[in-house]
């Protein structure tokens, strides 16, 4: 309870009254837009959105620069019958999350150039450079780690907070601690003005303000931390690369992302496979669970950011039907992603 000299101070409410028997066809979007314009949100006007492919649900972390240039030169071929304009590399190019400078040097050797030259050959290719990265989580045994152990968010036991990945337990940076934002600004600075890619995917966010006490700056909310976190990575980023938060908290990235993933993971299967393939980690990604998700929230597209409903899978690595692929693309093409 707040006395009367401190006050209290709290987010702000949205109230909407409509008249009687009116029955609106989106009945959000008055909520929708006001959120939209008090954060200064203007995904149509910031960037278009963008369509391309990603190595991850083909590969997962196999990948190598042979591989990936291979599929940059096809994609390239297919760009008059197939439109697109991004290829992102997932993850895979570096040793341990958290060193994000660390590659792996038989599948990125340095002195092919490393992850820059991979950038300039995707533009070569006629296509936008996009990098996946998870800028506030790490690995046990990364060297980021095993150097600034004060940086892991400990919970209200003194152990490593709980990253809420049940496929793997990695540790979240603590973003209330200004070296650790440093660190984030510097991996993201790299990425984009070093390297050269033009498109972030920024996974695993929430990791910045896992639950627990042990913390730098105890006098910030979970929310306030996250807010930090995300002014963090756009000022690293700069305006002109288009962001793709992914594993983020809907409501704090309004504004700082151009894109954001709607959906659970999808799947080259209807429903989760069972038993559990290799590729899974136990996250149990499936296409209806991408559909399910991409429909709930397609009505937040081109006013907070643009959906990002995940992949469309084809080929013969998946055990979709015809019938399932074309209610995925549908989705995806009625959600604006």
């Amino acid at each position: 309870i707040a006395s009367r000299s401190t006050g209290i101070s709290t987010d702000w409410a949205y109230c909407q009254i409509l008249p009687a028997h009116t029955y609106d066809e989106e009945p959000m979007v008055h909520y929708l837009n006001a959120v939209s314009s008090y954060n200064n949100s203007k995904p149509l006007q910031s960037h278009p959105p963008l369509t391309g492919w990603c190595s991850w649900y083909h590969y997962y972390e196999n990948i190598d620069l042979s591989t990936l240039n291979a599929n940059f030169k096809k994609m390239s071929r297919l760009k008059s019958t197939i439109s697109q304009d991004l290829a992102i590399v997932d993850d895979g190019y570096i040793t341990a999350w958290g060193d994000w400078a660390s590659l792996k040097p038989k599948e990125f050797p340095k002195e092919n150039g490393g992850m820059k030259a991979l950038a300039d050959n995707i533009r070569m290719n006629k296509m936008i450079p996009g990098l996946w990265m998870a800028p506030f989580a790490c690995d046990k045994h990364s060297k980021i780690a095993k150097e600034h152990p004060d940086w892991i968010i400990q919970n209200d036991e003194g152990r490593a907070a709980n990253s809420s990945n049940c496929g793997k337990f990695f540790y979240g940076l603590d973003a209330t601690n200004p070296a650790v934002r440093e660190f984030a600004f510097k991996s993201v600075r790299r990425a984009v003005q070093e390297w050269g890619y033009d498109c972030l995917k920024l996974d695993f966010l929430y990791a910045a303000c896992l639950e627990g006490n042990g913390k730098y700056d105890l006098s910030m909310s979970r929310a306030e931390t996250m807010y930090l976190a995300l002014q963090t990575l756009r000022a690293a980023a700069g305006p002109d690369t288009f962001l793709i938060g992914c594993g983020c908290p809907i409501g704090p990235a309004i504004g700082y992302v151009d894109g954001m993933r709607i959906s659970a993971d999808t799947g080259p299967t209807w429903y989760p496979d069972f038993p559990l393939p290799w590729w899974d980690n136990a996250t149990l990604p499936s296409l209806r669970a991408m559909i399910r998700n991409s429909t709930t929230r397609a009505c937040l597209g081109h006013r907070w950011w643009h959906n990002d409903p995940d992949c469309i899978l084809l080929g013969e690595t998946t055990s979709l039907t015809d019938n399932e692929v074309i209610s995925a693309a549908s989705i995806v093409a009625m959600t604006g992603g």
